[in-house]
């Protein structure tokens, strides 16, 4: 009888991925492409250095999730099973991918800051104090060639002290339009309409100071920018709830607050469930502004620089070139400057007037006081010229908001546009 021939199985055939002692192993291509990525992840970090003056967040995680990827690879060498050294496998490879996406994304925001920084003789000095004007407008979507400026703020920043000084200026301010009004007055808010050097020259005239700059922006510009930097800590003064004519109705604490994009508008919108109204709205205006100077200047900004780019170009109007702008990111990412901030708002006598813009019939206006006038002036001044910041103790308002605040703007029908 004849008996099928058995094939001879050879239990000790040596496995590829274990050592004669039956442990998982590394090969020399692995080792070699560990170390690879070790070096490549120090590069960054060191290129973060030089280039940038800081170490950040994405490369030392990029640095210290490959030199754990090579670890857990050593760590195979004592496993005896194929099965343990396969999974510890895949966490590595898993490992090293989270490694070269941050690897990549930080060269290429570098090259970015690098490549759009050349020399330029239209570039601003960043030794020399300059004014920035920035003007909120009322609406959504891309911005009008015209409309009513219903954020007037001044930054008065000096590198040489690292000290900049926010002046926000009463949308209502009953002031001389140059080249429009002549002798007559109107509000700040209608200078607006103009075009944005009228406003610019308003603000000039009322300040006797000389403007560098200008950033001009809409709900649309704020919503955007503050969630692409992932939010911002804002310090309310009250606590309350915003109104519908905020355009989100939310609870605001009193104290630090966590706030996105809508909501960072909604709190700088709100007068309706503030008593001080328009002044304190001011006030809460130069508060995001101030948050988003915290946070775009901080070295964690470094990831979102190029989408804040295109923001800027899509959603901001500015005289800045995108050269200049790059310039002061890498300026402050070189430098790593930590700014002193400060803030003072305008103040005037709540009234009734005749406005240049609307004429045969009274308007609700704020008639400036001269004192705040000059002393805003004076403060402008001291910065730009190398002194102090004025004092936290900032003048409180001798004007309180009534009822006629909520019919400011009344020759409009359209309750968004007198916000």
């Amino acid at each position: 009888m004849r008996h099928a021939k058995r094939k001879s199985v050879n239990l000790t055939s040596p496995n590829p991925y274990l050592n004669q002692s039956g442990k998982h192993r590394l090969t020399k291509l692995q080792i070699a492409f560990f170390i690879g990525q070790l070096i490549l992840s120090g590069f960054l970090v060191y290129q973060s250095i030089t280039d940038v003056g800081t170490i950040f967040s994405w490369p030392t995680v990029t640095a210290a999730v490959a030199l754990l990827a090579l670890v857990v690879f050593a760590l195979m060498k004592f496993r005896k099973t194929s099965f343990a050294g396969s999974v510890l496998n895949k966490i590595a490879i898993i490992l090293l991918v989270v490694a070269n996406c941050g690897a990549l994304m930080i060269a290429s925001t570098l090259n970015n800051i690098a490549g759009s920084d050349t020399s330029s003789e239209e570039q601003i000095s960043l030794t020399e104090p300059f004014i920035v004007y920035v003007s909120g407008i009322d609406t959504y979507g891309e911005l009008s060639t015209a409309s009513r400026s219903d954020v007037n703020i001044l930054a008065v920043v000096n590198p040489n002290t690292n000290n900049i000084l926010l002046v926000s200026t009463l949308r209502d301010y009953w002031v001389q339009i140059p080249g429009v009004s002549g002798e007559a007055r109107d509000k700040l808010t209608h200078a607006g309409l103009y075009g944005i050097d009228t406003s610019i020259a308003t603000l000039e005239n009322l300040y006797g100071i000389e403007v560098g700059n200008y950033i001009r922006l809409n709900f649309t510009s704020l919503i955007d920018i503050v969630d692409e930097i992932g939010g911002i800590t804002v310090y309310s003064d009250l606590a309350f709830t915003t109104s519908t004519n905020s355009g989100l109705v939310f609870d605001v604490v009193e104290g630090e607050n966590q706030l996105n994009g809508k909501q960072a508008l909604a709190f700088a919108r709100e007068r309706k469930n503030i008593a001080a109204g328009d002044v304190q709205r001011g006030k809460d205006q130069m508060k995001v502004i101030e948050a988003i100077l915290d946070k775009v200047t901080s070295p964690s900004v470094i990831t979102h620089v190029s989408d804040l780019l295109k923001i800027m170009s899509k959603n901001v109007e500015t005289d800045f070139t995108s050269s200049e702008l790059s310039k002061f990111i890498r300026y402050q990412l070189q430098t790593n400057t930590q700014w002193n901030v400060a803030s003072m708002e305008s103040e005037g006598t709540d009234s009734r007037e005749y406005c240049y813009s609307y004429p045969g019939k009274k308007l609700y206006v704020f008639v400036p006081i001269e004192e705040s006038v000059n002393e805003i002036s004076e403060a402008i001044n001291t910065v730009m010229n190398g002194g102090d910041l004025p004092s936290d103790d900032d003048e409180e308002s001798s004007s309180d908001s009534d009822s006629d605040t909520t019919d400011s703007d009344s020759e409009s029908s359209d309750t968004t546009t007198t916000e």
